[in-house]
């Protein structure tokens, strides 16, 4: 890690041996997850990161955290237009992805990988000019440890930073579930998708079950928020809810829009 401020007495690797590991442990352990998951490829992934450089104007000098940053998709092209970008994850494989993904950057020194939790970051206070959380990650955990996330972002960032969080817009999400959908991974094994959205927690739970016997083989427990839920969120984070788009084009967000972009500054 490089000149960045790191807090190197909290502990938060993960640990992925606990007999109650929760179930993205699991899931973003596995190379499956890329299946399951539908995951962009390079060049779409690639898109999508000069969309979002556009759309918060990152200039060369920034520090910005990509917090979970997964298999580093985005990593490589902000390193590229003179940001420092830091990945952080709690999955092993991931990061090991990360890492290949990152020896093909042209700029590979402006980035760097971190292993550990977004609830507990392991970086000092207003280090980063700029902090994503992207691809629906927001939303994992319980909502004492979701909550936390957000702290630890505005924590993290400098007065006047800016936090880009990504999700799904939890009408269309529960409307575009798979109920009983097929998925093939890349062994060529075949599993069947269900979910079943609670409104008691406001949760979405996806399972992957063989179809031949039933046994669940994964599963995915998300929270889903609200625009009017986040705006609170971010509030009592010390964070401000500056505006929230539909797509990372900029187009205003409306109700039918998959996604859920919210932009929030920390005064």
């Amino acid at each position: 890690m490089t000149d960045l401020p790191c807090d190197s007495s909290s502990d938060s690797s993960p640990d992925p041996d606990h007999d109650s590991a929760p179930w993205w442990r699991r899931f973003f352990g596995s190379p499956d997850s890329f299946a399951l998951g539908h995951f962009p490829d390079p060049e779409a992934s690639r898109a999508e990161a000069l969309t979002i450089a556009s759309l918060l104007d990152l200039r060369p000098g920034q520090i910005l955290g990509d917090i979970p940053c997964g298999a580093g998709r985005h990593l490589g092209l902000w390193a590229e237009l003179g940001c420092t970008a830091v990945g952080l994850d709690a999955s092993p494989m991931m990061l090991a992805r990360a890492v290949r993904a990152l020896a093909k950057a042209r700029q590979v020194g402006h980035a760097h990988l971190v292993a550990g939790l977004m609830q507990a970051l392991p970086f000092g206070s207003a280090c980063f000019d700029v902090i994503l959380n992207l691809f629906n990650s927001f939303g994992y955990l319980g909502a004492d440890e979701n909550a936390a996330v957000l702290s630890e972002v505005a924590r993290c960032l400098r007065p006047g930073g800016r936090l880009l969080l990504d999700t799904r817009n939890p009408t269309v999400q529960i409307l575009c579930a798979p109920y009983h959908q097929h998925e093939l991974l890349p062994s060529g094994v075949v599993v069947v998708a269900h979910s079943i959205y609670s409104l008691q927690t406001r949760r979405m739970i996806t399972t992957w079950t063989s179809p031949e016997t039933g046994e669940e083989v994964y599963r995915a427990d998300i929270r889903l928020y609200s625009l009017e839920d986040l705006g609170g969120m971010l509030e009592e984070a010390g964070l401000r809810l500056e505006t929230a788009y539909g797509t990372f084009s900029g187009e205003p967000f409306e109700q039918d829009h998959g996604q859920l972009i919210v932009l929030a500054t920390k005064p």
